[in-house]
């Protein structure tokens, strides 16, 4: 059994929704669902809740006083003189029922706590009492509010907890960082007083070598190039025989050309004749890099190394690459591909090595690079000369090699030696 049995209109079944939640949160059980279970009957559900329950509340509106089954509901609640209804909109009661005074919530929100519902509740309480649960319901209530409460006690002094800790953290974050900002600075400064002192040191070295008077031994030319004399030679020697090999070598491999070529193997004579080139310069850059390492560092720096002999393969690979092709006779082009690739090899390497010098000694000025860089593209002038006296060929271009070598090497070496001692 219910206490309060609510008549209304399918239709109206969103509206009527708010107001048995409303009712049964006063502590009332309400009846007001119409589905009938499998294997019932209309009279053992509906039937006997409107025979029991102690107050019918009829929902008018313009769809109820439409149904039978609402018209038929009202009409017992008003015999047991339990009934209690309620206009929902503008429509009247039907005829029979307009003399009940009916409580009006058309303008009624949904809202639990308006006017409305709190005089609903209180003409309720007075017609059938005091909800049986009413006592339990104001303990619940207070005991909700007291959690609620403490909850928002406990969620503001998390917050409040979170802040702290999150300020502290940006404190010890602002801290940290101006740490490491005054370390810095004073790393910057040591660097700009290391360098400082270098350069200072520099400068003194070179003023005292020059203010320094000229013996006799100083005047000779032979004193002055005997220390640099076995790396010149190294590297002019080196010169020559790479450049020599650079056309022997193709020169063999193309022996097998003309069967090669009935069977379309240009791609693979190409992709050898590469591979000698880049591998032949990237052997000349390591003699190159290594020498230069060898007399101006206490031990050799492996990455500027490997850095100056990749490049200066890479030089070689692309300058060979721009003259050669498929179109002429392989056997009798060679030499103006060899004579036009050196025209970019010598001056595109001295620019890397220029490049490399510079990486590994900061004070080289822009004269220094530039006059390193031009000993290696003027190097191409008495290398050719040696191809019109002599003539092209091996020994031809083994002198060719070793001139352009001889001269690169000393204007780089005199350059280098007239800065600085030091290790660079």
């Amino acid at each position: 059994m219910s206490d309060i049995f609510i008549s209304y209109a399918r239709e109206d079944r969103e509206r009527i929704l708010p107001l048995v939640r409303a009712l049964e949160e006063a502590g009332w059980s309400v009846f007001w669902d119409r589905t009938i279970p499998i294997s019932k009957t209309w009279q053992q559900v509906i039937g006997k809740e409107v025979d029991e329950c102690r107050c019918m509340i009829v929902a008018w509106s313009s769809a109820s006083v439409e149904s039978e089954w609402v018209y038929e509901e009202a009409g017992e609640g008003k015999r047991r003189q339990i009934l209690f209804p309620l206009i929902f909109d503008d429509t009247l009661p039907p005829l029979g029922f307009r003399s009940i005074q009916a409580g009006d919530l058309s303008k009624w929100d949904g809202k639990e706590k308006s006017t409305a519902l709190k005089k609903l509740i209180q003409d309720l309480s007075e017609i059938i009492g005091e909800p049986p649960n009413h006592s339990e319901t104001k303990q619940q209530a207070e005991e909700e509010r007291q959690s609620t409460a403490l909850e928002a006690k406990r969620k503001a002094e998390e917050v409040g907890r979170h802040k702290l800790e999150e300020a502290k953290r940006e404190e010890e974050t602002k801290k940290r960082l101006e740490v490491e900002a005054e370390a810095k600075q004073k790393e910057i400064k040591h660097k700009k007083a290391e360098a400082a002192k270098r350069s200072a040191e520099q400068v003194a070295h070179r003023t005292s070598e020059e203010a320094r008077p000229k013996t006799k031994e100083s005047l000779d030319p032979y004193s002055q190039t005997k220390s640099l004399l076995p790396h010149i030679l190294v590297i002019a020697i080196a010169c020559g025989a790479i450049v020599a090999l650079a056309y022997w070598i193709p020169q063999q491999m193309s022996f097998g050309y003309e069967a090669f070529y009935e069977i379309d193997s240009w791609q693979i004579y190409s992709a050898q004749y590469y591979a000698v080139q880049f591998l032949l310069w990237l052997a000349f850059g390591s003699i190159t890099a290594i020498t230069i390492s060898n007399r101006y560092e206490k031990k050799i720096h492996w990455g500027r190394v490997a850095v100056l002999s990749t490049g200066w393969g890479i030089i070689g690979l692309y300058c060979s690459s721009l003259y050669f092709d498929s179109s002429g006779d392989v056997l009798t082009y060679y030499n103006d591909v060899i004579q036009l690739s050196l025209l970019g090899v010598f001056p595109l390497g001295g620019l890397l090595t220029s490049a490399v010098l510079y990486w590994a000694n900061r004070t080289l000025t822009l004269k220094d690079l530039a006059i390193v860089a031009g000993g290696w593209a003027i190097a191409v002038g008495p290398s050719f000369v040696s191809l019109e006296i002599i003539g092209t060929g091996i020994p031809g271009y083994i002198i060719s090699g070793i001139l352009a070598g001889l001269l690169a090497s000393a204007v780089m070496f005199r350059r280098l030696d007239s800065i600085t001692k030091a290790a660079i």
